[in-house]
């Protein structure tokens, strides 16, 4: 039994709901001879408090399947029908949530890219079933939201009476978890311009060590979807997005980063982090503060082979690199300047340390850092 290519009406609905009812009475008439047992009970044998029996369990599987107004698919109507008398007479213990059932993670691992995420071990994780679950994390700030385990729906539920189990809605798609909630708001800012869409700022998860705040892009959802979710968020430009669910730690957002100390009027070639393409870094006269804000210059050079000189110094008749493949950086000390775009990829680029501890020229150095950007 599949979707068909028409909508179903709500009596259709209704005569599948109420043939999975009537199932369970079928099967237990099939199995019993009723004649003998009421002979021998003494009283003459009649239909009636089994046809009562099955006007009653139709009438509640109909109403059932019938409400599920964009329910398509008769074997899930069959299956709503089937379940609607155990429903019914359980509703009010899951309701409190007084009864155990069980959630099922479906891997052991989560799966991204070239790693791997251990999942809790393979089975069953006993959990009380309510609808008003309280959350079990917390965040400082109400401005942010806190993970929780998803609450059941009807379906859910009805799979809980027959199986014992519900699935697991309680993965999320995280595009980045930072240290700090500043990092996390430009984060989120950068996410939500990309994705065109809204997305949540989580806190840290209570007793997490140490304390994250994660950019959330979907949360309480089935393993499958979380998938999807991810594939989208990361062909969108994040490729630290992962997924996530209770009982693993967060992942916190570590740029990878190329780090070189070079003298003043040298260049030195780096490594990009994330794609291994070369670019040449080069340094100009490091002037102390007192020459003025700002006088000393780094150029990044989008190529590695402006430059052939084996000493890789600066001449008095040396060119200067060409202005269409170059950005031009100034400062005085330690600085961090706005991302770069250096084949189609963004790089944060930052002056950690200028050591001015020597006299003369061509002795003083710089440390530069090339980070990838979190919004690729």
């Amino acid at each position: 039994m599949a979707d068909g290519g028409a909508s179903l009406k709500w009596w259709q609905r209704g005569l599948w709901g109420a043939l999975g009812a009537l199932l369970p009475l079928a099967i237990r008439f099939a199995g019993q001879n009723h004649i003998a047992e009421s002979l021998a009970a003494g009283g003459g044998y009649t239909f009636a408090n089994n046809l009562t029996s099955a006007v009653c369990l139709a009438g509640a599987g109909a109403i059932v399947a019938a409400a599920f107004q964009d329910e398509n698919n008769t074997l899930k109507l069959l299956v709503l029908g089937v379940a609607a008398p155990a429903l019914i007479n359980s509703w009010a213990a899951y309701g409190t949530g007084s009864d155990a059932v069980k959630r099922v993670d479906r891997l052991d691992q989560i799966q991204k890219g070239g790693g791997s995420q251990a999942l809790p071990p393979r089975g069953a994780l006993k959990l009380n079933l309510d609808l008003n679950l309280v959350p079990s994390v917390f965040a400082a700030d109400s401005s942010l939201k806190t993970f929780s385990h998803a609450s059941s729906n009807l379906v859910d539920q009805v799979q809980g009476v027959f199986t014992g189990v519900v699935p697991n809605r309680d993965y999320f798609v995280i595009a980045g978890s930072f240290a700090t909630l500043e990092d996390a708001q430009r984060a989120q800012t950068a996410v939500a311009a990309k994705l065109g869409r809204d997305v949540s700022l989580y806190g840290p998860p209570e007793g997490s060590t140490p304390p994250l705040y994660s950019v959330v892009v979907s949360p309480n959802l089935s393993f499958d979807d979380a998938k999807k979710t991810l594939a989208d968020v990361s062909s969108a430009g994040f490729s630290s997005s992962y997924i996530w669910t209770f009982g693993l730690p967060l992942r916190p957002w570590t740029p990878q980063c190329a780090r070189l100390t070079a003298k003043e009027r040298t260049w030195a070639l780096a490594t990009l982090p994330g794609s291994g393409e070369q670019i040449t870094v080069a340094i100009s006269d490091l002037y102390r503060v007192y020459r003025g804000s700002d006088e000393s210059r780094l150029y990044i050079i989008r190529g590695a082979s402006v430059y052939t000189d084996s000493s890789h110094k600066f001449h008095k008749n040396t060119p200067p690199p060409p202005a269409d493949i170059t950005t031009e950086l100034t400062f005085s000390g330690p600085k961090s300047f706005p991302s770069v775009s250096i084949s189609g990829r963004k790089f944060t680029i930052r002056v950690s340390s200028v050591a001015h501890g020597c006299i003369g020229k061509g002795c003083q150095t710089a440390t530069v850092e090339i980070c990838e950007d979190f919004a690729q």
